[in-house]
């Protein structure tokens, strides 16, 4: 009768840590608790067998060899999908971290629902956003470096929140330039407006705080991805897309928004524009654009 008691309860707390080690387990997918969990599924299966005794313990004399190597194989199999699992996980936040600085929040959800991001480069419709602060070298000359630091840093927060506010991504910043990409890394058939709008936003914005600024865009292809050294890589686009939207922000006048035709022709929205022929570096002969006064 003693061993019998004997029995449930080890049979019985055998299996209370079983569950409780399974719980764990999936909390922290740690292997260590995946090796208790496979030692305490063949302590129970042991007490079971034991316990009912007759046929069943014959069995599992019989078979006992292959009894005690199944928790070791499913062991080796949920190790190697664990090993999987870390470096996807790994990836997801490589990723993440690449982009949080740049994106806002909803587009990096989006980002990690993907199985995978292409990186290395991608050929791909963007419209791309230069904005510069106009006489800034004059009002660096003149005025005290931290104040200048000040200015810039706030120039930057403004721009960024706009930027991540209609999902477009913070490429760079280049001096008192920001450069800014739409329809990347997150595909949005609404880029060219959403570029146009963050432009409008940015220049009111600016007004506000007595800062000259003049914007260029344009849309158009570009190769997107993973570009840099081995050891030093940025997220970024390169291609004549890029080089004409910054010749535009060239073009465009304090407070003005100089879009390219071809930005132009994919927008939805309706806006007032000024439409122009100018003569852009490196271009043979002059351009159409369209200028948005703000």
């Amino acid at each position: 009768m003693i061993e019998t008691y004997l029995y449930l309860f080890l049979l019985t707390y055998s299996l209370y840590f079983l569950m409780k080690t399974a719980g764990n387990y999936l909390k922290t997918r740690s292997s260590t608790q995946l090796a208790i969990l496979a030692f305490l599924l063949l302590f129970s299966t042991q007490l079971w067998f034991a316990f009912y005794g007759g046929r069943l313990n014959d069995v599992f004399q019989k078979y006992s060899m292959i009894a005690t190597f199944i928790p070791l194989i499913l062991f080796i199999a949920y190790d190697k999908m664990e090993e999987k699992r870390k470096k996807e996980q790994e990836e997801k936040n490589r990723m993440k971290g690449m982009f949080e600085k740049y994106v806002n929040p909803n587009v990096i959800r989006k980002i990690m629902k993907q199985r995978k991001l292409k990186l290395g480069g991608e050929r791909q419709e963007i419209t791309v956003l230069f904005s510069d602060v106009r006489g800034f070298t004059s009002m660096s000359e003149k005025t005290e470096p931290e104040k200048v630091v000040k200015i810039l840093n706030e120039y930057f927060n403004t721009a960024t929140k706009i930027i991540q506010k209609h999902d477009g991504m913070v490429d760079k910043f280049i001096g008192d330039a920001v450069m800014a990409i739409f329809n990347a890394p997150v595909k949005n058939e609404n880029h060219a407006d959403n570029a146009v709008q963050t432009a409008i936003e940015m220049q009111r914005e600016f007004k506000k705080k007595n800062l000259n600024v003049g914007i260029g865009i344009n849309t158009g292809e570009a190769v997107i991805g993973n570009i840099g050294s081995s050891k030093v890589m940025d997220y970024t686009a390169i291609g004549d897309a890029v080089n004409t939207a910054s010749r535009m922000q060239g073009v465009a006048k304090a407070g003005e928004i100089a879009i390219t035709d071809s930005t132009f022709r994919k927008l939805k929205m309706k806006i007032k524009a000024i439409e122009k022929k100018e003569m852009v570096k490196g271009k043979e002969k002059p351009v159409k654009i369209h200028v948005i006064e703000t």
